[in-house]
């Protein structure tokens, strides 16, 4: 399509893609590399929106409390997701920047259990040819920071 809109453009379009795609590539054996380590270790997220690069990279989700999100969370629905972590053994439980993380605070007090951001936005990345490359790495970062062994 961007080359339709600027077709004197198309040799630096070509090009471009070309080296996003070997970029693309390459980082993503990195992370595939990268995650390793941590590819046994179970966890949470608050949402369910990252489930196609867990599945892209087989990473070992127990799936997620979209319930968190809500408003209004009782003292029950605090209990059980606490009681769910520990019955499957999670290693962390992943929340979002806007997310209220003193819920989180509450549901793994007195436990083993770490918390993760997982940034879905890449807000702090700026806008560049690259920003796609470093939001993935970035995110990449985030599980395994949270996921490896203190």
């Amino acid at each position: 399509m961007l080359i339709k809109i600027k077709p004197q453009k198309k040799k630096i379009i070509d090009h471009n893609l070309q080296e996003f795609k070997a970029n693309l590539l390459k980082l993503d054996k990195d992370i595939s590399t990268n995650f390793l380590p941590i590819k046994e270790k179970k966890y949470f997220t608050v949402q369910n929106i990252y489930k196609y690069f867990e599945k892209h990279y087989k990473l070992n989700s127990l799936g997620n409390f979209e319930k968190l999100s809500r408003v209004q969370v009782g003292a029950r629905n605090l209990y059980e997701i606490k009681q769910d972590l520990l019955q499957k053994k999670a290693t962390c439980i992943f929340t979002e920047l806007q997310f209220n993380k003193n819920i989180i605070d509450t549901i793994i007090r007195g436990t083993n259990i770490r918390k993760g951001i997982l940034d879905s936005i890449g807000i702090a990345i700026p806008l560049h040819k690259n920003s796609y490359l470093i939001f993935l790495l970035q995110l990449s970062n985030q599980y395994i920071r949270c996921l490896q062994t203190p």
